[in-house]
């Protein structure tokens, strides 16, 4: 719908923007969040691994392959176990074989 109207010229601007910039380091950020429950995020639940395994593919693109997967984790302010979740996907992210910063 109104694709004529697609100014190519800015469209291939643009890629010659992101060429441009090609030498900065770029990632990949993952939020495993489960946004249908009001339940605290696990990070072991199918839609977690879903996200994780998508990222994975994404990755294994070539135009993405350069890009550094960053895993992002929402806590509540009131959690002590931050520092056990943390560890937990740590240890998930290495059964899963995935290299995340």
């Amino acid at each position: 719908r109104n694709f004529q109207l697609l100014d190519r010229s800015e469209v291939f601007s643009s890629e010659m923007k992101f060429r441009k910039r090609a030498g900065k380091k770029k990632y990949l950020d993952v939020w495993p969040v489960n946004f249908l429950t009001s339940a605290e995020t696990n990070v072991s639940d199918n839609t977690s691994l879903f996200m994780f395994q998508l990222s994975c593919i994404v990755n294994m693109v070539p135009k993405w392959k350069r890009h550094t997967i960053r895993v992002f984790m929402c806590v509540r302010a009131a959690d002590s176990n931050i520092s056990s979740k943390e560890k937990e996907l740590q240890k998930l992210l290495e059964v899963l074989r995935i290299k995340a910063g």
